[in-house]
């Protein structure tokens, strides 16, 4: 797979270029061309799109103002009921391609906010603008919020949804936002009018920020759940529910009681293996069954305890299923588990555990060797 960095390269940039060459006739394209391509093969995505977005400061108006009217007038279509695919060609700029817009507006507007929050508004219709936005929160946080609350109720799904994607703290990729990191009640107003969104789209973002602050404030977050989430509206349970993801998994017994998760009440369990020996790369199969003495929903996950290079074992939660069985039901379960190495996870040999957790509670525990391939 070609490394993603490459969608900025010579042909991205000479596409820019004419366009801002038919936008103004003295943007000078193959001096800019020259500039912004220079050793650019030896760089990686963000310093990619930080060289261009310096040399267009080189080539577009002095005036900042100035320079964003072109930079919205060299914008593509809008993206409108679209997630992605919005055109990158020589009759406007869009897609992947607006982030370079975006740094540029990040890193001169920070004396012309306005100008410049109102510009990013126009670019994440047609892209993102989630990490430029970032900028402004961090140096200018009250005002930049004064301005993101009139876009609550903004027609473009795209610019709600930058509201609550572009104040998460923790954005993946992104630098955090230790204001809200440390007091995240600015953003509660903002979330709370989102919550309802008619658009998946933005209910998502808006679930992934309180995931972010349930990460350093649980108890907030499981107030708000408890407040907002209304459990006859399927999308509300489906938003707060993945609000809670992180606090589910880590057990965190005040939001597995928001989802009805209580003591479980079961008998007759029994949880085994399939080998007491396997070698990396090869699968394990785990096989559980209880009878159900009431009715209750149950979230039954398993861990596995991984063996560490420095002998220590980490967890590591999986989810197995979740289930609503009636009084005296009998469950039956099985799933194959693979140690085979991927990226994200390097498997050293040695005993391990698995545990099986129903609403939190581990009710079993197996062992097994890892040995190597």
């Amino acid at each position: 797979m070609e490394p993603f960095k490459n969608w900025v390269n010579k042909k991205t940039i000479t596409i820019m270029a004419q366009v801002f060459k038919r936008l103004d006739p003295l943007f000078k394209e193959d001096e800019f061309i020259k500039k912004a391509t220079f050793k650019l093969n030896s760089l990686e995505l963000k310093a990619r799109t930080l060289q261009v977005a310096h040399t267009l400061y080189s080539f577009l108006p002095q005036d900042f103002s100035q320079a964003c009217y072109l930079i919205q007038k060299s914008l593509s279509e809008p993206l409108h009921d679209r997630i992605s695919g919005s055109e990158h060609n020589e009759q406007g700029i869009g897609g992947w391609s607006t982030m370079i817009l975006a740094d540029y507006v990040a890193l001169y507007g920070q004396d012309h906010l306005e100008v410049a929050i109102n510009t990013l508004q126009q670019i994440t219709r047609r892209g993102s603008a989630e990490f430029a936005i970032r900028h402004f929160l961090l140096n200018q946080q009250d005002k930049t919020l004064a301005l993101l609350k009139a876009w609550v109720n903004h027609p473009d799904h795209h610019v709600r949804r930058l509201v609550s994607e572009g104040t998460r703290p923790r954005l993946p990729w992104g630098f955090q936002l230790p204001s809200f990191i440390e007091n995240p009640r600015p953003l509660i107003p903002l979330l709370k009018a989102l919550k309802d969104d008619e658009s998946e789209y933005v209910r998502r973002s808006v679930a992934n920020n309180l995931n972010d602050i349930a990460k350093d404030h649980p108890d907030l977050v499981c107030q708000l759940t408890q407040e907002w989430m209304n459990l006859d509206d399927k999308n509300s349970v489906r938003l707060f529910r993945h609000a809670c993801r992180t606090l589910l998994k880590k057990d965190y017994a005040p939001a597995l009681a928001l989802f009805g998760y209580t003591k479980p009440k079961v008998q007759n369990l029994t949880f085994s293996l399939s080998h007491r020996s396997i070698k990396i790369g090869d699968s394990l199969e785990l096989a559980l069954s209880f009878t159900s003495q009431v009715k209750q929903d149950l979230m039954i996950d398993y861990v596995v305890h991984h063996q560490k290079a420095n002998g220590k074992t980490a967890p590591k939660v999986f989810k197995w299923r979740k289930q609503a069985p009636l009084k005296h039901d009998e469950l039956v379960l099985s799933k194959k588990h693979s140690f085979k190495p991927v990226t994200t996870r390097v498997y050293y040999p040695g005993l391990h555990l698995i545990d099986v957790k129903i609403n939190g509670e581990t009710v079993a525990q197996q062992s097994f060797e890892l040995l190597e391939a």
